[in-house]
């Protein structure tokens, strides 16, 4: 993909300077090129930039209308507002994702970019019976695929969201505004993703912060999860993570239906394979009829909650362990989202057999 072209307008030289050093540095190195000019005559063929980002006081004149021009100010925007102006001193990360956001919005018709490129992993986290670990394994595969170098996404598609395991800042509802413009059908539905998009500091997981409302995500349809999952696959991720719902609705069934693969979660616990199997028949009942042309999504089953031997005969359920996560102790009453991350055992076990999910590396079921 062809590298978008921005021009900063700014007489501050150390803070142009800190936006170059944040492009060199972080994954925008791959997506843009960016040049500094001091005043607007030193601006020569504005028309070969995607976007003009300026100082208040070095709006340039006589620029092409298809361009975009957006202001820098020092008075921090409201979210809402139409006007194309950038808080100076927001997070680089977030200001950086505005300016892509207004160049989808706005692109300069004379400039091409484009390309194909190789489309994301979708992998759905589920489990047929509440309480069984999923988010956990959710979140630290998402984390751990980030901290290994691939571009990742977080998307929770919970009815009742779990604690925050990544920053949350709830007064942009993100998974609201951008659920309404996906059931709106805007044109601008990809530049929305990369507005409300929140990015965990620490593991650089990208992710929509949960959805505050049960109404909104009981409202949620087939269509609409069919709609965000395919914008997710359009995007430039190497991965994306999905925390589902153990409720077998429409929405868990077309988030299922969507993935490439399915981390399926179990326990060795009579009730829980009992209530599983009935799942799963149904699951593979419904997947049957959805199906028209193509595959279906792997289902990759993980015993959760190892502690070392079996009770129960899981083979004869008909679930094929493909590998297991032991029992953390410390997790029966977590007291806070750090807690999560700070037992080594669970870490080392999911890196044991992360490996294996590439299809050529994968041979014989797993045995415990």
């Amino acid at each position: 993909m062809e590298k978008r072209r921005i021009a900063i307008l700014d007489n501050d030289l150390a803070y142009t300077n800190m936006l170059l050093n944040y492009v060199r540095t972080s994954e925008y190195r791959t997506k843009m090129i960016v040049k500094i000019f001091t005043e607007p005559g030193m601006l020569e063929e504005p028309d070969s930039f995607d976007l003009i980002l300026a100082g208040s006081d070095l709006l340039p004149e006589q620029i092409p209308s298809a361009i975009p021009v957006a202001s820098l100010v020092d008075e921090p925007v409201p979210a809402d507002n139409a006007e194309l102006k950038i808080y100076r001193f927001q997070p680089l990360n977030q200001l950086f994702s505005q300016l892509t956001a207004i160049m989808m919005e706005r692109p300069n018709p004379w400039r091409l970019t484009g390309g194909e490129e190789a489309e994301p992993s979708l992998i759905s986290v589920y489990s047929a019976v509440g309480g069984s670990g999923k988010t956990a394994l959710a979140v630290h595969l998402a984390a751990t695929l980030a901290f290994q170098g691939s571009k990742v996404f977080y998307l929770s598609l919970e009815t009742v969201r779990s604690i925050p395991y990544f920053p949350r800042q709830p007064e942009k509802r993100s998974f609201e505004r951008m659920l309404y413009y996906l059931q709106a059908e805007s044109p601008y539905i990809q530049s929305k993703l990369e507005q409300y998009k929140s990015i965990d500091p620490v593991s650089k997981v990208e992710y929509l912060d949960p959805c505050e409302s049960m109404e909104e995500m009981e409202g949620m349809t087939e269509q609409d999860t069919q709609r965000l999952l395919w914008l997710l696959k359009q995007s430039d991720y190497d991965y994306v993570i999905i925390d589902g719902d153990s409720a077998m609705h429409t929405r868990a069934m077309a988030s299922l239906m969507a993935s490439d693969r399915i981390l399926w979660l179990i326990e060795d616990e009579l009730n829980h394979l009992t209530k599983t199997k009935q799942v799963y028949e149904r699951f593979r009942l419904g997947a049957g009829k959805s199906v028209t042309e193509g595959k279906l999504p792997e289902v990759l089953f993980i015993l959760n909650k190892y502690t070392g031997s079996l009770v129960n005969d899981i083979g004869g359920f008909g679930f094929p362990l493909f590998g297991h996560l032991p029992f953390v102790p410390d997790w029966s009453s977590l007291h806070s989202a750090s807690q999560l991350f700070a037992d080594n055992s669970y870490r080392v076990q999911l890196m044991r057999w992360l490996t294996k999910l590439a299809p050529e590396a994968r041979g014989e079921e797993m045995t415990c």
